[in-house]
Parts: C-alpha cells; sequence; structure tokens
C-alpha cells in the first residue's frame, strides 16, 4: 500500500520507535487508496509494549489523508510566486515610469529655458522698436507683439517652475 518512494521514511519511522528512542514517530508517506490512486498521508505510529520488559508486542499505526491540505499549500505557493512576480512587475513598472517622469521635466526645464531665451530677445526688441518714432498702426501692431510675447512668456516660465517642482529643483524665497 505504500509508495516504493516513502518505503526508506517508513522504515527509518519505524526503526526509531523499536529503539525506544521516541515515543510516537510521524511520517508523510503516499499510501494507495481504495482507487488505485496514491493519495498523501500523514503517518502517526505508536509502539505498544508487553508490561514486562517493555517489550514491542504491536505497532498502531493512525494515518490520516492530507491531500486536500497538500493542494492548498501547493495553491497557496503558486499563489504567493505569482504575486512576488506581479510585485517585481509593479516595481520595475513604477522605477520606469518614475524615470519617464523625470526625462519628462528634465526636458521640459530644458525646453522652456531653451524658448525663454529668445522670447526674452524679441521682448527687448519690441521695447526698443517701440520707445523709436512709429505711425499709429506700426505702434499698435508693436504693442500687440509686446503683449503676446508677455503673454508666452507668463506660459514659459509657468511650465518651467512647474518642471521644477516636479524635478526637486524649485528654490523657494521668502518674499516680504
Amino acid at each position: 500500500l505504500l509508495h516504493t518512494d516513502d518505503r526508506e521514511a517508513e522504515a527509518q519511522a519505524r526503526a526509531r520507535l523499536l529503539e525506544g528512542d521516541v515515543p510516537m514517530a510521524r511520517a508523510q508517506l503516499r499510501c494507495k487508496a481504495a482507487d488505485g490512486r496514491f493519495i498523501a498521508t500523514r503517518a502517526s505510529i505508536s509502539m505498544l509494549r508487553s508490561g514486562k520488559g517493555d517489550e514491542p508486542r504491536r505497532m498502531v499505526w493512525v494515518i490520516e489523508d492530507i491531500t486536500e491540505r497538500k493542494r492548498a499549500e501547493a495553491e497557496l505557493r503558486e499563489s504567493y510566486r505569482r504575486l512576488e512576480e506581479a510585485v517585481a512587475r509593479s516595481t520595475e513598472m513604477t522605477l520606469r515610469a518614475e524615470a519617464a517622469n523625470m526625462a519628462k521635466s528634465d526636458f521640459l526645464a530644458n525646453m522652456s529655458h531653451e524658448i525663454r531665451t529668445p522670447m526674452n530677445g524679441v521682448l527687448g526688441m519690441t521695447e526698443l522698436l517701440l520707445r523709436s518714432p512709429l505711425t499709429t498702426q506700426q505702434r499698435r501692431v508693436a504693442e500687440t507683439v509686446r503683449r503676446s510675447g508677455e503673454s508666452l512668456l507668463t506660459v514659459i516660465n509657468d511650465v518651467l517652475d512647474f518642471s521644477r517642482i516636479e524635478a526637486g529643483k524649485l528654490d523657494l524665497q521668502n518674499a516680504e
């Protein structure tokens, strides 16, 4: 009734009992069920001894079917393995997202700076233009260019400030 691979474990448990090392031995064994398939069991083996000289008289075996427990343990191990994989994937995705976010912030900071510099040049030249003698229409056009440039510069500065905040590079100053 015992699976051939488990015979050694059973023999060792029985030997410990016969030598008197332990009052009860336990072993997980595969035993053949009534339908012919092998099931996981936990065997508890006790030795009944005689009153005279404590000679071994009988062995008492209690065999418990633990097939369902073994199946549940295997499912739990598989669930844990899948959970560890999911955590690893999540960690990797988080690191990638953080790297992409930092790259985006750096890009925005660089682009905002690259756009702001020539925009300041445009505004400076527009200011010089407005100080020169212009016709009414030319002055109106130059004022529109200046207001549009200042609005665009405000947007660029806001983007630059936002990217600095995201990158953790914004310096705050106390304004009184």
